[in-house]
């Protein structure tokens, strides 16, 4: 494993201390939530165009869920449209009803972006996958529809399409780094704020692949607060 940290230092949080980040940010030194997920796909499309930069006007198909998850990759999607990528968009379901991820679908949809119903057959379609479907909240064994999901998103990686996960591979949990059924295989991670802690156990590492730190806007003293410095070795 491999990681990027942009030169600020490293910091690992559990579920919770990383909700409160999310919520001192908000309550303490009004940041508003909108502003967070902005920040955050921001940093995951960057990150995404640089990894893609030697593929001219790269297909990306990033896969949604209906929370804060997919919020980020949806949002995502109109900074990779605009910068020249063919984007489309595979939603898990609906989002709730004046949700953040709600209002940045519709704003995907305004701006026409294509949007389908399952992955294609073929495994050369897409050069990247975004995993958007879940985050850090996820506790719970998933069904056997996500899992058949996630194995098909994984067969797309073993051929060759760069898998990039928003924040932490779905599938994983993020407290104790145990795979809730089976998990994406990412070769990439853009984690945000800092790492979760199951994504430094073997198995979750192995998940993760490399992973960049993605800024969030958090203020520094919260980072410094809630997280637990880390230390880690660069991979040769």
């Amino acid at each position: 494993m491999k990681t990027l940290s942009r030169g600020k230092p490293l910091y690992t949080f559990s579920r919770k201390a990383i909700r409160e980040v999310d919520a001192r940010a908000i309550s303490q030194f009004g940041i508003p939530e909108v502003v967070l997920m902005e920040n955050a796909a921001r940093e995951l499309a960057s990150i995404t165009l640089d990894l893609l930069s030697r593929t001219r006007a790269p297909k990306i198909l990033i896969v949604c869920g209906t929370g804060n998850n997919g919020g980020d990759g949806l949002a995502a999607a109109r900074h990779l449209s605009n910068a020249g990528c063919k984007v489309e968009l595979l939603l898990t379901g609906t989002p709730r009803s004046k949700s953040l991820a709600a209002l940045h679908l519709k704003t995907c949809r305004e701006m026409s972006l294509k949007f389908i119903t399952k992955l294609p057959a073929r495994l050369d379609t897409f050069d990247c996958i975004i995993d958007a479907i879940f985050g850090t909240g996820l506790d719970r064994m998933l069904d056997s529809r996500t899992c058949a999901l996630i194995e098909a998103i994984n067969a797309h990686g073993d051929k060759g399409t760069l898998i990039i996960a928003a924040d932490i591979p779905s599938g994983i949990d993020a407290d104790t780094g145990n795979v809730l059924g089976t998990a994406i295989a990412a070769d990439v991670t853009v984690t945000f704020a800092g790492f979760k802690q199951g994504m430094l156990t073997p198995i979750g590492a192995a998940h993760c692949g490399d992973i960049i730190i993605g800024d969030i806007g958090a203020p520094a003293i919260l980072i410094q607060t809630l997280g637990k410095r880390q230390k880690l070795p660069e991979r040769p």
